[in-house]
């Protein structure tokens, strides 16, 4: 008996330590002169997010009703939100804005590790300094082989599938993690992981994993360090990782093995990691696992969702497939050598093809709102409201794309706005970011783009798009790390006849 009384004790005595912990953070909490919904004290607008899952439509509906800047609170964390240009080019640009918002990617740390997403400082500095040679440019036409190849493994994914409907996002995404693995390392992800089933099951952990951490930021007394396990998100969080990483020890192995090499250690960028010798640094085991994490989880799974969206969008805008075909026949002939692999010629002339792939991103930012601590008082707004230092300004690209103001026409599949000539190209300034910009941008955006060009491209040469999902369920997105509509990504592909568009 006296135990339990103790024990009572014990934990009535740490429920108000952490109670108490709470007021003064909400006393104490950062404010601003920004509108937003009237908060609850303690819980701020977590009632708001509450109902899970969060759709975007809840952070449109809080744009719509208090402007192109608007504030909310988390507990007593501060978020304001900036939708215009030139709020969020002066966030970008201040000189400290490459700290991630802690609030946010403590969670993800537990999923990704301490990897460029989620890191700060000098070792953000030296982890970028060292990957960013691979993906510059002039380095690209090294992968045209290995997207070729991925994009025949999707061709022969959707031919298995008879012209049933299918979500098309869980073949993708296993196309684009082989893709990106063997492009950044030169291992094949058979060789990691022979069994199909498993393979499968490693695309889902990524889903999984990225739905947690979102839940975990909106729910932030479910990350509580010690608490997490008491709540199903952090256990399966903590699962999922634990899985991950083992599969990654097997690939660091691998890798390892890899670096005696010649032909992939001139090419391939995680070698890198592995070498402290091409470093002149010395790199721990766990950065290496992390930043490989990293790399291949974010680079297979945002360029996985914008494909889907791409497909689900072409099977609801016939129109645009036609232009699309008419632009490969163009560039490809209607002859034997029709489906051969693409070069970095053809690239240069698919003006559609991109074009589609950039009104994509536009619509459904795969991104949809970035994230940054603010280390300095920001004013906002042309100076009407102040981001306050230590607040969370939350770039809104999801909600700038669409902006009436900036995109005629905001909700229109309107692929020919990025074709020479077309409105786009008048645009103003920081308007279009679908990689971000600043310091932190999305450093493979070229990667992505050219995987994206030649995995469209191999599709549509053989597959006329049957739409499954709706606009109105397209539009009906989770509010993500990456966003992804909630009834998935539903369409057909039936082969197409191997004549040339009229």
């Amino acid at each position: 008996m006296a135990v339990w009384l103790v024990l009572g004790a014990a934990l009535a005595s740490l429920c108000a330590g952490l109670f108490a912990v709470a007021c003064w953070l909400w006393i104490n909490r950062l404010q601003t002169s920004a509108p937003g919904p009237p908060p609850v004290p303690l819980l701020g607008n977590a009632q708001h997010f509450y109902r899970q899952p969060v759709m975007l439509d809840r952070i449109g509906q809080l744009h719509k009703q208090y402007g192109d800047v608007f504030r909310f609170y988390i507990g007593p964390k501060l978020v304001i939100v900036v939708t215009q240009p030139e709020d969020i080019k002066r966030v970008l640009l201040s000189s400290k804005a490459e700290k991630r918002e802690p609030f946010i990617t403590y969670a993800a740390l537990m999923f990704l590790g301490k990897g460029l997403l989620t890191n700060d400082g000098e070792m953000w500095k030296r982890h970028r300094k060292m990957v960013e040679p691979a993906f510059h440019f002039s380095e690209l036409e090294r992968y045209l082989e290995c997207f070729n190849q991925g994009g025949n493994l999707l061709n022969e994914k959707l031919t298995a599938t008879g012209g049933a409907e299918i979500d098309v996002y869980s073949c993708i995404c296993l196309c684009t993690v082989r893709c990106v693995m063997f492009a950044l390392s030169g291992v094949d992800f058979n060789r990691l992981e022979p069994d199909p089933s498993k393979q499968e099951e490693y695309v889902t952990y990524i889903s999984t994993g990225l739905k947690d951490v979102t839940v975990m930021v909106f729910r932030p007394w479910k990350r509580v360090p010690g608490f997490m396990w008491m709540f199903m998100e952090g256990r399966e969080l903590k699962r999922l990782a634990k899985t991950c990483r083992q599969m990654f020890e097997r690939f660091r192995e691998i890798l390892k093995d890899e670096i005696n090499n010649t032909k992939t250690a001139e090419t391939k960028i995680l070698l890198n990691y592995v070498s402290e010798e091409n470093t002149h640094q010395v790199v721990t085991d766990d950065e290496i696992r992390d930043e490989a994490m990293t790399l291949l989880i974010t680079g297979s799974e945002t360029t996985a969702a914008c494909l889907s969206y791409t497909l689900a969008l072409l099977g609801l805008y016939p129109e645009w497939q036609e232009n699309a075909w008419r632009n490969l026949d163009q560039v490809f002939g209607v002859g034997g050598d029709y489906l051969r692999p693409v070069t970095t010629e053809d690239l240069s002339q698919l003006t559609v093809i991109d074009a589609i792939i950039k009104e994509t991103l536009r619509l459904f930012s795969t991104v949809p709102l970035i994230p940054r601590r603010v280390e300095e008082d920001i004013p906002l707004a042309g100076g009407r409201y102040v981001a306050p230092r230590g607040s969370c300004v939350g770039l809104g690209l999801f909600l700038m794309h669409r902006h009436p103001g900036l995109f005629p026409d905001p909700d229109k599949f309107d692929p020919s706005r990025f074709l020479p000539g077309g409105s786009a190209a008048s645009r103003r300034s920081f308007s279009y970011l679908p990689f971000g910009a600043g310091p932190r941008v999305c450093l493979g955006s070229n990667f992505a783009m050219m995987e994206m060009k030649i995995f469209l491209t191999s599709v549509l040469r053989r597959f006329r798009i049957i739409p499954g999902s709706s606009r109105e369920e397209l539009e009906d997105s989770l509010f993500c790390i990456t966003s992804h509509p909630l009834t998935g990504f539903r369409v057909s592909f039936l082969p197409r006849e191997m004549t040339a568009c009229k």
